[in-house]
């Protein structure tokens, strides 16, 4: 895994999501000892892979693979070590880097890749996989009176993310798509 690279593994329809709108924003701010607040990124995909389970208790995901040196020019990068609430260190070596920013704008520049399966991106466009995702706090696009709304523009943005050359424009470092494994194997429900 080159340190060339900063990954971050996120839900399906908030990777759909930041594709579609270019925009990279902070994230939950847990508040822990020496986090620095701002989007956060890791060194290292397989850690970036297990972000995505911290994103959506439910569904899949994927990672987005930034060129570091294009995201240094712009931004300042904060390097950390994670921690407990606590500040106890975790026991893994991971390198975690936090982009002194509330939000990254215009991806295209920063952006290398998009690891997700395809076939992901797909189910994620069906009625039950979306009613699934809104029950577990995982569907980023309206809720209410916006929910239809949404629904259309995540059909729309996942149409075009399937197109981009972003997608899967570098295998992955350990040559697999990034999955958590709780979509049951088999035939995906139509849109």
């Amino acid at each position: 895994m080159t340190k060339r690279f900063l990954y971050h593994g996120t839900g399906i329809y908030s990777l759909v999501s930041i594709l579609a709108t270019g925009e990279l924003r902070v994230g939950a701010y847990w508040g822990k000892p020496g986090e620095p607040h701002g989007p956060r990124l890791t060194e290292d995909y397989t850690v970036a892979k297990g972000f995505i389970a911290n994103n959506i208790h439910w569904g899949e995901g994927g990672v987005l693979v930034f060129d570091r040196t294009k995201l240094a020019e712009d931004y300042d990068l904060v390097s950390y070590s994670d921690t407990t609430c606590e500040g106890v260190p975790w026991p893994s070596d991971e390198r975690e880097v936090a982009i002194a920013a509330p939000v990254v704008r215009n991806l295209d520049r920063y952006l290398v890749s998009a690891i997700v399966d395809p076939a992901f991106i797909e189910r994620a466009a069906a009625m039950e996989t979306i009613f699934d995702a809104e029950a577990e706090c995982g569907w980023c696009y309206g809720r209410g009176d916006e929910f239809e709304i949404g629904v259309v523009q995540f059909r729309r943005d996942a149409h075009e993310v399937l197109r981009s050359p972003f997608l899967n424009a570098v295998e992955a470092p350990d040559g697999s798509f990034p999955t958590i494994g709780n979509w049951k194997e088999g035939p995906c429900p139509t849109p």
